[in-house]
């Protein structure tokens, strides 16, 4: 094993001038473990909604 694979939904404050804002954004991040330790080779992000960041739920164990 030396691939790890995260997807994650991340949330982000913003201080605008109306105040206080959220945003979300889902990522995947690939890392690749090396002889020099864990490196990150990959990373994908897109905007994301309130929906998706309350629908974040574990699924399958199974990679496909």
């Amino acid at each position: 094993m030396s691939c790890a694979i995260h997807s994650f939904v991340e949330r982000i404050e913003v201080l605008t001038p109306e105040g206080l804002r959220q945003a979300y954004v889902l990522a995947t991040n690939v890392y690749q473990n090396t002889p020099e330790g864990w490196r990150m080779v990959m990373h994908h992000a897109s905007p994301g909604t309130v929906d998706s960041a309350q629908g974040n739920q574990i699924g399958a164990l199974v990679l496909h």
